[in-house]
Formats: C-alpha cells, sequence, structure tokens
C-alpha cells in the first residue's frame, strides 16, 4: 500500500499505527523527513478505468434486471391505482401526466381527456359559475391531417368533440380539453391560456398550445445540444408513442415560430422591457458579455493604443 502526504507520494518502509488517515508513527528512508515522525498517512487508491467499472457492475446485472422487472409490475410505487373520478381530481394540478386504464386483463395507455378530465382556466382550475366560454377554434386542413386509421390507440384518436386543445410539453403531444372562464371582465381567451402557462400559436383561432416548459427546454437543446427543431419534435413524438410516433399530430410547423416568439420575448424580460415601454435600440437585446475587451475594465492600455493604429492603419471605405 503506498500512501500520500501532502498531497505527493511518501517513501516509507515501516508504518505503525491503528489505520490509514490517523496520525500514525513512521520509519522513513528519505533524508528529507525525520528518522520517526508523526504524520498522518492517507492511503493512495488506483483510479479505475471504464472497464473495470463494467466489470463491477456485470456481477449484478442478474439482480438489477429483476429489480427493473418488479418495479414495472402493478402497482408501480410512482403509478398509484386510482378510480377515475379520483384520477382527475388527483390530476387537477397535473394536467398533463399520461395515465394508463385497466381493460380487465392488462392495463392500456389512455390519456386524462378519456378519464373525462376538462382544463379550466382561472378560479384555480374550478368550474367557472358563469358557464363556459367558446372559444374559436381552427379548422382543421385535411390536406395537412393524418389519416384516421382504425388500428389507431385510444389515447392518440382525434377528438370529434369541438372545444379541445392540442397541448405540446415536454411529456409529449395531449389532447386537451377546455374551458375557458365566462365571468364578466374576464379576458380573451388567449390571455387567459397564457396566464395558464400555455402559450397559443395563435390569437384569433386557437388549436395549439406549447407549455412555457416545453419552449425553455427546446431553447436549452437548440443552444447546448444543437437540436434542431425537426429532430426536437421527432422526440416529443417518440415521448408521446414510441410505437406509434407517426400517429401522433405533427406541430412541428408551429414550433418554428413559437420559438422565434419565445426567444423575442424572453430577451425582453432580460433586459428589462417588460417594466420600460420605450422603443428597442440596437444592440439592446444582447445579451452583456464580461469575458469581451472593454477600454478601461479589462483591457491593457497598451494594447488598446496598438490596437487604434492598426484601426487606423485599415480605415473603413467610404
Amino acid at each position: 500500500m503506498s500512501y500520500l502526504f501532502k498531497g505527493q507520494p511518501f517513501p516509507c518502509h515501516q508504518v505503525s499505527g491503528s489505520c490509514a488517515g490517523h496520525s500514525v508513527v513512521i520509519v522513513c528512508s528519505d533524508p528529507y523527513f525525520h528518522a520517526v515522525r508523526t504524520v498522518t498517512l492517507i492511503p493512495q487508491i488506483p483510479l479505475q478505468t471504464q472497464n473495470e467499472f463494467l466489470r463491477e457492475w456485470q456481477d449484478n446485472k442478474e439482480l438489477y434486471l429483476d429489480i427493473l422487472l418488479q418495479l414495472e409490475g402493478p402497482p408501480e410505487p410512482w403509478k398509484p391505482l386510482f378510480c377515475t373520478s379520483c384520477c382527475r381530481d388527483d390530476h387537477r394540478t397535473h394536467p398533463f401526466h399520461w395515465v394508463e386504464q385497466w381493460t380487465g386483463t392488462h392495463f392500456q395507455e389512455s390519456s386524462l381527456r378519456l378519464a373525462g378530465f376538462i382544463l379550466h382556466l382561472r378560479h384555480d382550475g374550478g368550474v367557472c359559475p358563469s358557464g363556459v366560454r367558446e372559444v374559436p377554434q381552427e379548422v382543421p386542413n385535411k390536406e395537412w391531417e393524418p389519416s384516421q386509421p382504425g388500428a389507431r390507440p385510444p389515447h392518440l384518436r382525434v377528438p370529434d368533440t369541438p372545444g379541445y386543445l392540442v397541448v405540446v410539453n415536454t411529456s409529449g403531444v395531449h389532447y386537451c380539453n377546455l374551458a375557458c372562464c365566462n365571468c364578466p371582465g374576464s379576458p380573451d381567451p388567449h390571455l387567459q391560456l397564457l396566464g395558464a402557462g400555455l402559450f397559443p400559436a395563435s390569437t384569433a383561432c386557437m388549436s395549439t398550445v406549447f407549455t412555457f416548459k416545453v419552449l425553455d427546454n427546446f431553447i436549452q437543446d437548440n443552444v447546448e445540444c444543437g437540436t434542431a427543431a425537426m429532430n426536437y419534435f421527432s422526440k416529443l413524438k417518440r415521448i408521446t408513442s414510441n410505437v406509434f410516433p407517426h400517429l401522433v399530430p405533427d406541430q412541428y410547423r408551429e414550433l418554428l415560430w413559437m420559438a422565434r416568439i419565445w426567444r423575442v420575448l424572453t430577451l425582453f424580460k432580460w433586459n428589462g422591457f417588460g417594466h420600460d415601454l420605450r422603443a428597442v435600440g440596437p444592440g439592446e437585446l444582447v445579451l452583456f458579455c464580461l469575458a469581451c475587451p472593454q477600454k478601461g475594465v479589462n483591457l491593457d492600455p497598451e494594447i488598446d493604443k496598438d490596437m487604434s493604429r492598426k484601426v487606423s492603419k485599415h480605415p473603413s471605405p467610404s
């Protein structure tokens, strides 16, 4: 066993003490140290390679697989069992969770809309006492809409009744029944959606909304991972249905302009234009970079003079 003292290997041929990490008496052959000295030794643990870590896991692979299978058996710890009414009540604040329904022989993928869940805007998610407000919706274009095969899973079937939304969230693409507030003086439906954290793709005819969470997530993926909008929405399709991604509503076109609007609004908010109604000037939406050279701050005066001379030698063409 080799030891470390002050971060360096410690040459010793005799160690007396209870255990490493405590003060022990050592006899050292190095003239730099005294012949007998009390120091604190730390055992030097050799670094492991990836293959060595994989060999450690390989001994437990059957146990790991058995635990994974146990967790998928009903009832799963993170998927409690509810009756239909309790499921609706429990998801009042989680309207975009996926649920499964017991068919008598197995659990089948379902949705909260099929369980009768309605997304009520305002009133803390409760029913509006003034009734339901009618919302103008876009008439679907059959040229762009996918075909309706008979073997389509229940949670992917296009609703036959009006008053539903296509909600794009990080958990996938959902069909959701909507009920807007109809109280006197209540804002327009697209503003009610915005207040609920749902960004409508259109202010006139609302049929598709994006959650704030999915817009932020797309911007982060686009900046950090270079994910294109088409690839990102393909991922959302796979999250919605890994077996039938082609049956998921394709809102790729809406994502393109929604991401542009969200970027601009975010820059307005970051740069304080939400509290100032003045016009935006050139360069005022650019985030300040501390690392960029600035005269009198982090730029050496000699370098500044040298750069000025170089600039003067190459005047801009008139």
